[in-house]
């Protein structure tokens, strides 16, 4: 529920045009512990670039994922941004001695708390389309609702 009212409230908020465009933003390279993988993250004035890759094992199963996303961040408060992004990747699953490849490519909005100067909380949520193909003919496709945590460790400076 907290989700659902910090994205409407995001979403209120920057179409009211009262939010602080690249003011407060969490600039500069960071660390991320997302579920369940690592990545690196770059964000200027408001624009940010983050590499992750994850991986996650099961009975039977496999799934690979490294990719790419894109963002913009908008503040709220010195503490609260949002964000909207696209990201786009690559993906390996294994299950029962089968083997799928593929790509994926998706969009999101989500928001970012700061715990302490160093260390926030993001949360993001979108649709993502996924291809794959797992040789011999047979290719698959699909279109799911992503959900991404992640925690992120600011190094430097936290804010402008």
């Amino acid at each position: 529920m907290f989700f659902k009212r910090a994205v409407v409230l995001a979403i209120l908020m920057g179409t009211g045009g009262h939010f602080a465009f690249g003011q407060d933003v969490p600039h500069g390279w960071s660390l991320s512990l997302n579920v369940p993988g690592v990545g690196v993250r770059w964000v200027g004035r408001a624009l940010g670039v983050e590499a992750r890759v994850q991986s996650l094992s099961s009975e039977g199963e496999r799934t690979s994922f490294a990719g790419l996303r894109f963002f913009r961040f908008f503040s709220l408060s010195s503490r609260l941004h949002w964000y909207p992004g696209i990201e786009t990747g690559f993906f390996r699953y294994e299950e029962n001695g089968v083997t799928a490849k593929g790509g994926v490519v998706g969009a999101f909005i989500g928001v970012e708390r700061a715990l302490t100067d160093r260390l926030s909380l993001n949360i993001d949520a979108g649709p993502s389309y996924g291809r794959a193909d797992a040789g011999g003919g047979v290719e698959g496709s699909t279109l799911d609702l992503a959900i991404n945590t992640s925690l992120q460790w600011h190094i430097g400076r936290r804010r402008s």
